[in-house]
Protein backbone atom coordinates (compact mmCIF):
# COMPACT_ATOMS: atom_id res chain seq x y z
CA UNK A 1 0.00 0.00 0.00
CA UNK A 2 1.48 3.34 -1.08
CA UNK A 3 -1.69 5.89 -1.57
CA UNK A 4 -5.19 6.04 -0.74
CA UNK A 5 -7.57 4.31 1.63
CA UNK A 6 -8.00 0.95 2.62
CA UNK A 7 -11.46 0.75 4.21
CA UNK A 8 -14.58 -0.94 5.20
CA UNK A 9 -17.93 0.01 3.42
CA UNK A 10 -21.02 0.06 4.47
CA UNK A 11 -23.02 0.44 7.61
CA UNK A 12 -21.58 -0.29 10.52
CA UNK A 13 -23.18 -3.15 12.49
CA UNK A 14 -21.39 -5.79 14.96
CA UNK A 15 -21.52 -7.69 12.35
CA UNK A 16 -20.29 -6.02 9.06
CA UNK A 17 -16.13 -6.69 9.31
CA UNK A 18 -14.30 -7.00 6.20
CA UNK A 19 -11.18 -9.63 6.64
CA UNK A 20 -7.87 -10.15 5.16
CA UNK A 21 -6.38 -13.47 5.47
CA UNK A 22 -3.17 -14.57 4.68
CA UNK A 23 -2.64 -17.93 3.86
CA UNK A 24 -0.53 -20.13 1.61
CA UNK A 25 3.46 -21.41 2.89
CA UNK A 26 5.51 -19.07 1.12
CA UNK A 27 6.69 -16.09 2.92
CA UNK A 28 4.73 -13.00 1.77
CA UNK A 29 5.42 -9.72 2.63
CA UNK A 30 3.40 -6.41 4.12
CA UNK A 31 4.36 -2.82 2.62
CA UNK A 32 2.81 -0.11 3.22
CA UNK A 33 4.77 3.61 2.66
CA UNK A 34 1.70 6.12 2.42
CA UNK A 35 -2.22 5.68 2.72
CA UNK A 36 -4.44 4.93 5.41
CA UNK A 37 -6.25 1.77 7.04
CA UNK A 38 -9.90 2.60 8.62
CA UNK A 39 -12.92 0.84 10.09
CA UNK A 40 -13.10 -2.45 11.38
CA UNK A 41 -10.86 -5.17 8.95
CA UNK A 42 -9.95 -8.31 10.42
CA UNK A 43 -5.79 -9.24 9.68
CA UNK A 44 -5.44 -12.89 10.45
CA UNK A 45 -2.11 -14.81 9.76
CA UNK A 46 -3.49 -18.41 8.93
CA UNK A 47 -1.68 -21.80 10.24
CA UNK A 48 1.87 -22.58 7.87
CA UNK A 49 1.44 -18.61 6.97
CA UNK A 50 4.70 -16.24 7.09
CA UNK A 51 4.37 -12.31 6.84
CA UNK A 52 6.89 -10.32 6.60
CA UNK A 53 6.29 -6.52 7.84
CA UNK A 54 9.79 -5.73 7.82
CA UNK A 55 9.29 -1.65 9.64
CA UNK A 56 6.05 -1.16 8.10
CA UNK A 57 3.29 -0.32 10.16
CA UNK A 58 -0.26 -1.85 10.16
CA UNK A 59 -2.47 0.73 12.30
CA UNK A 60 -6.01 2.60 11.46
CA UNK A 61 -8.00 -0.44 11.62
CA UNK A 62 -10.46 -0.79 14.68
CA UNK A 63 -10.75 -4.74 13.68
CA UNK A 64 -8.43 -7.20 15.51
CA UNK A 65 -5.01 -8.66 14.50
CA UNK A 66 -4.73 -12.26 14.51
CA UNK A 67 -1.63 -14.01 14.42
CA UNK A 68 -3.08 -17.89 14.29
CA UNK A 69 -1.42 -21.25 15.59
CA UNK A 70 1.46 -22.11 13.55
CA UNK A 71 1.43 -18.64 11.96
CA UNK A 72 4.66 -16.42 11.27
CA UNK A 73 5.67 -13.02 11.87
CA UNK A 74 8.70 -11.32 11.12
CA UNK A 75 9.51 -7.69 11.94
CA UNK A 76 12.29 -5.09 11.64
CA UNK A 77 10.68 -3.20 13.59
CA UNK A 78 13.08 -1.72 16.48
CA UNK A 79 10.36 -1.86 18.57
CA UNK A 80 9.46 -5.01 17.60
CA UNK A 81 5.60 -6.00 18.43
CA UNK A 82 5.45 -3.93 21.50
CA UNK A 83 3.05 -0.77 20.99
CA UNK A 84 5.55 1.29 18.70
CA UNK A 85 6.06 -1.49 16.69
CA UNK A 86 4.83 -3.36 13.20
CA UNK A 87 1.36 -4.12 14.20
CA UNK A 88 -0.51 -1.10 16.39
CA UNK A 89 -4.21 -2.37 16.99
CA UNK A 90 -5.97 -4.68 19.07
CA UNK A 91 -4.10 -8.26 18.78
CA UNK A 92 -4.16 -11.90 19.47
CA UNK A 93 -0.89 -13.45 19.38
CA UNK A 94 -0.56 -17.01 19.75
CA UNK A 95 1.85 -18.90 22.15
CA UNK A 96 1.70 -21.63 19.27
CA UNK A 97 2.85 -19.11 16.16
CA UNK A 98 6.46 -18.36 15.38
CA UNK A 99 8.68 -15.08 16.01
CA UNK A 100 11.27 -13.77 13.71
CA UNK A 101 13.01 -10.32 15.05
CA UNK A 102 14.81 -8.34 13.01
CA UNK A 103 15.05 -5.30 14.88
CA UNK A 104 16.40 -3.87 18.22
CA UNK A 105 13.56 -5.23 20.36
CA UNK A 106 10.84 -7.39 20.99
CA UNK A 107 8.74 -4.92 22.33
CA UNK A 108 6.06 -5.82 24.80
CA UNK A 109 3.43 -8.18 23.31
CA UNK A 110 0.78 -10.65 24.80
CA UNK A 111 0.49 -14.35 23.91
CA UNK A 112 -2.40 -16.74 24.93
CA UNK A 113 -0.02 -17.98 27.05
CA UNK A 114 1.50 -15.31 29.19
CA UNK A 115 4.90 -14.79 27.94
CA UNK A 116 5.22 -17.96 25.84
CA UNK A 117 6.19 -18.11 22.03
CA UNK A 118 6.35 -21.86 20.21
CA UNK A 119 9.72 -20.65 17.65
CA UNK A 120 11.63 -17.57 18.02
CA UNK A 121 14.17 -16.71 15.78
CA UNK A 122 16.76 -14.18 15.59
CA UNK A 123 18.41 -12.64 12.26
CA UNK A 124 19.36 -9.45 12.45
CA UNK A 125 21.36 -9.79 8.62
CA UNK A 126 19.40 -6.58 7.23
CA UNK A 127 20.13 -4.10 10.42
CA UNK A 128 23.00 -5.85 12.61
CA UNK A 129 22.88 -5.43 16.16
CA UNK A 130 21.21 -6.77 19.22
CA UNK A 131 17.85 -7.69 19.70
CA UNK A 132 16.33 -6.92 23.11
CA UNK A 133 14.06 -8.61 25.12
CA UNK A 134 11.71 -6.54 27.07
CA UNK A 135 10.10 -9.37 28.70
CA UNK A 136 10.75 -12.97 30.25
CA UNK A 137 9.96 -15.39 27.51
CA UNK A 138 9.91 -18.88 27.24
CA UNK A 139 10.39 -20.62 23.87
CA UNK A 140 8.16 -24.25 23.69
CA UNK A 141 9.96 -25.28 20.41
CA UNK A 142 13.11 -23.79 18.75
CA UNK A 143 15.15 -20.80 19.20
CA UNK A 144 16.80 -20.44 16.37
CA UNK A 145 19.91 -17.72 15.67
CA UNK A 146 21.21 -16.87 12.91
CA UNK A 147 22.43 -13.25 13.21
CA UNK A 148 22.91 -10.81 15.74
CA UNK A 149 22.75 -11.44 19.41
CA UNK A 150 19.82 -11.49 21.66
CA UNK A 151 20.12 -9.47 25.15
CA UNK A 152 18.30 -11.39 28.36
CA UNK A 153 19.07 -9.06 31.00
CA UNK A 154 17.12 -8.04 33.09
CA UNK A 155 13.90 -10.24 31.21
CA UNK A 156 15.24 -14.13 31.16
CA UNK A 157 14.74 -15.83 27.78
CA UNK A 158 14.17 -19.77 28.69
CA UNK A 159 13.67 -23.06 26.49
CA UNK A 160 11.00 -24.99 27.64
CA UNK A 161 11.15 -28.95 28.27
CA UNK A 162 10.67 -30.54 24.87
CA UNK A 163 12.39 -26.88 23.39
CA UNK A 164 16.06 -26.85 21.79
CA UNK A 165 18.33 -24.01 20.84
CA UNK A 166 20.48 -24.07 17.66
CA UNK A 167 24.49 -23.55 17.78
CA UNK A 168 25.90 -20.21 18.43
CA UNK A 169 27.93 -18.58 15.81
CA UNK A 170 30.51 -15.77 16.04
CA UNK A 171 28.07 -12.92 15.82
CA UNK A 172 24.46 -14.86 17.04
CA UNK A 173 24.46 -15.96 20.81
CA UNK A 174 22.54 -15.05 23.58
CA UNK A 175 24.22 -11.90 25.38
CA UNK A 176 22.89 -12.49 29.13
CA UNK A 177 21.56 -15.38 31.08
CA UNK A 178 19.47 -18.55 29.21
CA UNK A 179 17.51 -21.12 31.77
CA UNK A 180 16.47 -24.65 30.37
CA UNK A 181 13.92 -26.71 32.24
CA UNK A 182 13.45 -30.51 31.49
CA UNK A 183 15.25 -33.63 31.55
CA UNK A 184 17.84 -33.44 28.88
CA UNK A 185 20.54 -32.98 28.15
CA UNK A 186 21.41 -29.36 26.88
CA UNK A 187 24.26 -26.82 25.02
CA UNK A 188 23.57 -22.99 26.03
CA UNK A 189 24.93 -20.41 23.28
CA UNK A 190 25.60 -18.30 25.59
CA UNK A 191 28.48 -15.32 25.23
CA UNK A 192 29.31 -11.71 25.87
CA UNK A 193 28.76 -9.02 23.79
CA UNK A 194 32.18 -7.56 21.99
CA UNK A 195 33.48 -10.98 22.96
CA UNK A 196 31.68 -13.84 21.38
CA UNK A 197 30.23 -16.81 22.56
CA UNK A 198 31.27 -19.78 25.14
CA UNK A 199 29.41 -22.30 25.16
CA UNK A 200 28.66 -24.26 28.89
CA UNK A 201 26.40 -27.74 28.56
CA UNK A 202 24.37 -30.05 30.65
CA UNK A 203 24.32 -33.52 30.68
CA UNK A 204 21.22 -35.23 31.31
CA UNK A 205 20.02 -34.44 34.61
CA UNK A 206 19.26 -37.08 36.82
CA UNK A 207 15.56 -35.47 37.37
CA UNK A 208 13.36 -32.71 36.03
CA UNK A 209 15.28 -29.37 36.96
CA UNK A 210 15.79 -26.10 35.08
CA UNK A 211 19.35 -24.70 34.88
CA UNK A 212 20.37 -21.40 34.17
CA UNK A 213 23.76 -19.93 32.54
CA UNK A 214 25.19 -16.95 31.99
CA UNK A 215 29.10 -16.17 30.48
CA UNK A 216 31.33 -13.69 32.19
CA UNK A 217 34.31 -12.30 30.28
CA UNK A 218 35.92 -11.26 33.43
CA UNK A 219 38.41 -12.91 36.12
CA UNK A 220 36.50 -15.24 38.12
CA UNK A 221 36.27 -14.80 41.76
CA UNK A 222 39.12 -15.28 43.53
CA UNK A 223 39.44 -18.33 45.79
CA UNK A 224 42.02 -21.38 47.01
CA UNK A 225 42.78 -23.99 44.09
CA UNK A 226 42.15 -27.47 45.10
CA UNK A 227 42.28 -30.69 44.35
CA UNK A 228 45.64 -30.88 42.56
CA UNK A 229 44.43 -27.61 40.36
CA UNK A 230 47.74 -26.15 39.52
CA UNK A 231 45.96 -22.35 38.09
CA UNK A 232 42.67 -21.50 36.64
CA UNK A 233 41.03 -19.18 33.64
CA UNK A 234 41.86 -15.44 34.70
CA UNK A 235 39.64 -14.12 32.41
CA UNK A 236 36.31 -16.43 32.01
CA UNK A 237 34.07 -17.88 34.04
CA UNK A 238 30.11 -19.29 33.86
CA UNK A 239 27.45 -18.96 36.69
CA UNK A 240 25.52 -21.96 36.13
CA UNK A 241 22.82 -22.78 38.82
CA UNK A 242 19.97 -24.95 39.53
CA UNK A 243 17.04 -23.15 39.86
CA UNK A 244 14.12 -25.55 40.18
CA UNK A 245 13.45 -29.47 40.75
CA UNK A 246 14.80 -31.63 43.97
CA UNK A 247 17.96 -30.39 45.97
CA UNK A 248 19.74 -34.01 44.82
CA UNK A 249 19.37 -33.26 40.82
CA UNK A 250 22.48 -34.06 39.26
CA UNK A 251 24.34 -33.70 36.01
CA UNK A 252 27.75 -33.47 33.87
CA UNK A 253 29.39 -29.86 33.15
CA UNK A 254 30.85 -29.23 29.79
CA UNK A 255 33.47 -26.35 29.13
CA UNK A 256 34.38 -24.41 25.94
CA UNK A 257 37.18 -22.42 24.97
CA UNK A 258 37.14 -20.54 21.50
CA UNK A 259 39.57 -19.08 19.39
CA UNK A 260 38.81 -15.97 20.81
CA UNK A 261 39.66 -17.13 24.43
CA UNK A 262 43.21 -16.00 24.66
CA UNK A 263 43.11 -12.19 27.15
CA UNK A 264 45.03 -9.59 27.19
CA UNK A 265 48.18 -9.68 25.06
CA UNK A 266 48.97 -13.14 25.58
CA UNK A 267 48.18 -15.32 22.60
CA UNK A 268 48.49 -18.27 24.23
CA UNK A 269 45.42 -19.88 26.54
CA UNK A 270 45.15 -23.69 26.00
CA UNK A 271 48.13 -25.65 25.16
CA UNK A 272 47.19 -29.86 26.15
CA UNK A 273 43.21 -30.12 26.49
CA UNK A 274 44.23 -33.65 28.49
CA UNK A 275 45.57 -31.97 31.28
CA UNK A 276 42.35 -29.67 31.55
CA UNK A 277 39.42 -30.39 34.43
CA UNK A 278 36.19 -28.31 35.19
CA UNK A 279 36.72 -26.55 37.73
CA UNK A 280 34.02 -25.14 40.47
CA UNK A 281 33.93 -22.54 43.11
CA UNK A 282 32.60 -24.06 46.46
CA UNK A 283 32.68 -21.88 49.74
CA UNK A 284 35.84 -20.20 48.55
CA UNK A 285 37.39 -23.17 47.30
CA UNK A 286 38.19 -24.11 43.66
CA UNK A 287 37.57 -27.69 43.57
CA UNK A 288 38.55 -30.02 40.73
CA UNK A 289 35.60 -31.90 39.29
CA UNK A 290 37.93 -34.15 37.09
CA UNK A 291 38.09 -34.60 33.24
CA UNK A 292 35.86 -37.25 32.16
CA UNK A 293 36.67 -36.50 28.07
CA UNK A 294 37.81 -33.78 26.13
CA UNK A 295 36.95 -32.30 22.27
CA UNK A 296 38.96 -29.98 19.96
CA UNK A 297 42.48 -28.72 20.16
CA UNK A 298 44.15 -26.04 21.71
CA UNK A 299 42.10 -23.09 19.23
CA UNK A 300 38.60 -24.39 20.34
CA UNK A 301 37.62 -27.92 22.37
CA UNK A 302 35.75 -28.43 25.45
CA UNK A 303 36.15 -30.42 28.59
CA UNK A 304 33.51 -32.81 30.68
CA UNK A 305 33.81 -33.07 34.48
CA UNK A 306 34.53 -36.58 35.34
CA UNK A 307 31.25 -37.04 37.42
CA UNK A 308 27.67 -35.75 37.90
CA UNK A 309 27.80 -32.26 40.35
CA UNK A 310 25.53 -31.68 42.36
CA UNK A 311 25.43 -28.28 43.56
CA UNK A 312 25.97 -25.49 41.31
CA UNK A 313 28.33 -22.13 41.26
CA UNK A 314 30.58 -20.39 39.29
CA UNK A 315 32.41 -23.00 36.58
CA UNK A 316 36.22 -22.26 34.53
CA UNK A 317 38.92 -24.16 33.10
CA UNK A 318 41.09 -25.01 35.28
CA UNK A 319 44.49 -26.77 34.76
CA UNK A 320 46.14 -29.72 36.78
CA UNK A 321 49.79 -29.12 35.28
CA UNK A 322 52.17 -26.17 35.89
CA UNK A 323 53.61 -26.35 32.22
CA UNK A 324 50.63 -26.59 30.27
CA UNK A 325 47.50 -23.99 29.94
CA UNK A 326 48.91 -20.81 31.11
CA UNK A 327 45.32 -19.83 31.30
CA UNK A 328 45.78 -16.39 32.94
CA UNK A 329 46.42 -13.28 30.90
CA UNK A 330 49.64 -12.13 31.42
CA UNK A 331 49.95 -8.21 30.52
CA UNK A 332 47.96 -5.61 29.80
CA UNK A 333 47.81 -2.17 29.42
CA UNK A 334 50.93 -2.18 28.09
CA UNK A 335 52.46 1.36 26.79
CA UNK A 336 55.66 2.79 26.15
CA UNK A 337 55.87 7.07 25.79
CA UNK A 338 58.88 9.56 26.03
CA UNK A 339 59.47 11.52 29.49
CA UNK A 340 61.60 13.55 30.78
CA UNK A 341 64.57 13.03 27.98
CA UNK A 342 63.75 9.22 28.80
CA UNK A 343 61.00 6.46 28.36
CA UNK A 344 58.73 5.28 30.65
CA UNK A 345 57.11 1.77 30.53
CA UNK A 346 54.02 0.86 32.16
CA UNK A 347 52.37 -2.34 32.07
CA UNK A 348 50.16 -4.41 34.25
CA UNK A 349 49.69 -8.02 34.84
CA UNK A 350 45.57 -9.00 35.40
CA UNK A 351 46.26 -11.70 37.34
CA UNK A 352 49.54 -12.22 39.04
CA UNK A 353 50.38 -15.77 40.11
CA UNK A 354 53.72 -17.55 40.57
CA UNK A 355 56.06 -14.95 38.86
CA UNK A 356 59.56 -14.00 40.07
CA UNK A 357 60.12 -11.37 38.69
CA UNK A 358 60.17 -8.70 35.50
CA UNK A 359 62.63 -7.12 33.32
CA UNK A 360 61.97 -4.60 30.96
CA UNK A 361 64.50 -5.31 27.77
CA UNK A 362 65.17 -2.63 25.31
CA UNK A 363 66.75 -3.31 21.36
CA UNK A 364 67.80 -0.72 18.61
CA UNK A 365 66.63 -3.20 16.04
CA UNK A 366 63.93 -5.00 17.08
CA UNK A 367 66.08 -7.67 17.17
CA UNK A 368 68.93 -7.84 19.59
CA UNK A 369 67.67 -7.24 23.05
CA UNK A 370 69.51 -6.10 26.61
CA UNK A 371 67.84 -5.52 29.78
CA UNK A 372 67.56 -2.19 31.27
CA UNK A 373 65.02 -2.65 34.57
CA UNK A 374 64.59 -5.64 36.43
CA UNK A 375 62.15 -5.58 39.48
CA UNK A 376 60.41 -8.64 41.52
CA UNK A 377 56.69 -9.35 41.49
CA UNK A 378 55.57 -7.58 44.46
CA UNK A 379 52.14 -9.63 44.94
CA UNK A 380 51.52 -13.12 43.90
CA UNK A 381 48.02 -13.52 44.47
CA UNK A 382 46.27 -13.87 41.79
CA UNK A 383 45.44 -10.64 41.41
CA UNK A 384 45.85 -7.71 39.39
CA UNK A 385 49.18 -5.41 39.97
CA UNK A 386 50.17 -2.90 37.97
CA UNK A 387 54.13 -2.04 37.33
CA UNK A 388 56.29 1.11 35.52
CA UNK A 389 60.08 1.15 34.87
CA UNK A 390 62.00 3.81 33.45
CA UNK A 391 65.11 4.17 31.23
CA UNK A 392 67.00 7.62 31.22
CA UNK A 393 69.33 6.17 28.58
CA UNK A 394 67.40 5.85 25.43
CA UNK A 395 68.96 5.51 22.11
CA UNK A 396 68.05 7.89 19.88
CA UNK A 397 65.84 7.30 16.90
CA UNK A 398 63.72 4.13 17.05
CA UNK A 399 63.75 1.98 20.26
CA UNK A 400 62.34 -1.35 20.76
CA UNK A 401 61.00 -2.40 24.30
CA UNK A 402 59.13 -5.42 25.61
CA UNK A 403 58.89 -6.85 29.45
CA UNK A 404 60.06 -10.43 30.14
CA UNK A 405 58.41 -11.75 32.83
CA UNK A 406 60.07 -14.96 34.35
CA UNK A 407 58.08 -17.30 36.55
CA UNK A 408 59.08 -19.23 39.41
CA UNK A 409 59.56 -22.75 37.41
CA UNK A 410 61.60 -21.12 35.14
CA UNK A 411 59.04 -20.48 32.25
CA UNK A 412 59.53 -17.14 30.16
CA UNK A 413 56.75 -15.03 28.88
CA UNK A 414 57.06 -11.81 26.69
CA UNK A 415 54.98 -9.13 25.85
CA UNK A 416 54.13 -7.36 23.06
CA UNK A 417 56.84 -5.00 21.47
CA UNK A 418 56.16 -1.16 21.44
CA UNK A 419 58.69 1.51 19.98
CA UNK A 420 59.05 4.86 21.09
CA UNK A 421 60.86 7.15 18.87
CA UNK A 422 63.14 9.78 20.34
CA UNK A 423 64.50 12.65 18.84
CA UNK A 424 62.21 12.97 15.92
CA UNK A 425 61.09 16.62 14.20
CA UNK A 426 58.20 14.89 12.41
CA UNK A 427 54.76 13.99 13.73
CA UNK A 428 53.47 10.32 12.62
CA UNK A 429 51.38 7.50 13.59
CA UNK A 430 52.33 4.14 13.02
CA UNK A 431 50.36 0.77 13.32
CA UNK A 432 51.76 -2.58 12.94
CA UNK A 433 51.44 -5.32 12.85
CA UNK A 434 49.36 -4.54 9.34
CA UNK A 435 47.58 -7.38 8.54
CA UNK A 436 46.54 -7.77 12.01
CA UNK A 437 45.91 -11.48 12.63
CA UNK A 438 43.84 -11.80 15.50
CA UNK A 439 42.34 -8.83 17.27
CA UNK A 440 45.84 -7.07 18.83
CA UNK A 441 47.17 -4.11 17.11
CA UNK A 442 49.97 -1.12 18.53
CA UNK A 443 49.75 1.88 17.42
CA UNK A 444 52.79 4.94 18.21
CA UNK A 445 52.73 8.59 17.49
CA UNK A 446 55.57 10.91 17.98
CA UNK A 447 55.27 14.60 17.99
CA UNK A 448 52.10 14.96 19.55
CA UNK A 449 50.89 17.38 22.49
CA UNK A 450 49.82 15.76 25.80
CA UNK A 451 46.24 15.17 26.10
CA UNK A 452 43.27 12.99 25.69
CA UNK A 453 43.23 11.27 22.32
CA UNK A 454 40.26 9.44 20.59
CA UNK A 455 40.98 6.14 18.89
CA UNK A 456 37.98 5.24 16.50
CA UNK A 457 38.22 1.91 13.97
CA UNK A 458 36.17 2.16 11.38
CA UNK A 459 34.61 -0.52 8.76
CA UNK A 460 33.89 -0.03 5.54
CA UNK A 461 30.23 0.83 5.97
CA UNK A 462 31.21 3.90 7.61
CA UNK A 463 30.71 2.23 11.47
CA UNK A 464 32.19 2.45 14.36
CA UNK A 465 33.11 -0.76 15.58
CA UNK A 466 35.69 0.18 18.43
CA UNK A 467 36.39 2.87 20.50
CA UNK A 468 39.05 3.87 23.31
CA UNK A 469 40.10 7.19 25.05
CA UNK A 470 43.44 7.45 25.37
CA UNK A 471 45.10 9.84 28.01
CA UNK A 472 49.25 11.09 26.53
CA UNK A 473 51.40 12.29 29.04
CA UNK A 474 54.00 12.98 26.57
CA UNK A 475 55.15 13.97 23.24
CA UNK A 476 55.34 10.64 21.84
CA UNK A 477 53.46 7.25 23.05
CA UNK A 478 53.13 3.62 22.15
CA UNK A 479 50.02 1.76 23.44
CA UNK A 480 49.05 -1.55 22.16
CA UNK A 481 45.06 -1.73 21.98
CA UNK A 482 42.91 -5.13 22.01
CA UNK A 483 40.10 -4.88 19.39
CA UNK A 484 36.64 -6.28 19.88
CA UNK A 485 37.49 -10.52 19.79
CA UNK A 486 34.67 -11.10 17.63
CA UNK A 487 36.13 -8.97 14.38
CA UNK A 488 35.64 -9.98 11.31
CA UNK A 489 38.57 -10.46 8.43
CA UNK A 490 38.37 -6.97 6.10
CA UNK A 491 40.04 -3.72 5.87
CA UNK A 492 39.35 -1.11 8.37
CA UNK A 493 40.70 2.65 9.06
CA UNK A 494 42.35 3.71 12.23
CA UNK A 495 41.04 7.33 13.28
CA UNK A 496 42.84 8.97 15.86
CA UNK A 497 41.69 12.16 16.84
CA UNK A 498 43.04 14.90 19.87
CA UNK A 499 43.40 18.82 20.01
CA UNK A 500 44.53 19.73 16.85
CA UNK A 501 45.65 16.70 16.05
CA UNK A 502 43.75 13.82 13.18
CA UNK A 503 45.67 10.79 11.18
CA UNK A 504 43.92 8.16 9.75
CA UNK A 505 45.80 4.21 8.82
CA UNK A 506 44.12 2.17 6.77
CA UNK A 507 45.00 -1.50 7.96
CA UNK A 508 43.71 -5.01 7.53
CA UNK A 509 42.71 -7.92 9.90
CA UNK A 510 43.09 -11.37 8.31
Amino acid sequence: MSAGVLTRGGTPGPTSIANVNFSGTAVQAFTKTGGTISNAINFTINNNAKVDFGTSVLSGSTGTFTLAVGGKIITASSDGLGAAGSIQMTSVFNSLAEYEFQGAGTGVFTTTTPNSVRDLTINNSVNGGDVLLDMPLTVSRNLTLIEGTITTTPNLLTIGSAGTATAPTLTSFVNGPLAKTGTTAFIFPVGKAGEGFRTIAIGTPSGNATFRAEFFRSNPTAGTLGGGITQISACEYWDLTRTGGGAGITALVTLSWEPTSPCGNSPVYVTNPTTLVVAHLIGGTWNNEGRSSSTGNATAGTVTSLNAVASFSPFTLGSISFLDNPLPVLFANVKAYEKNNGVQVEWSNMTEKDVAGYTVERSSNGTDYIGVSQQPATSNQNDKVDYSAFDANPVQGISYYRIKATETTGKVVYSKILNVSIGSASQSLRLYPNPVKGNQVTISMSNIKRGQYTVRVVNTAGQDIFRQLINNQSSSMTQTLDLPATIKAGVYNMVITGSDYRETKTFIVQ
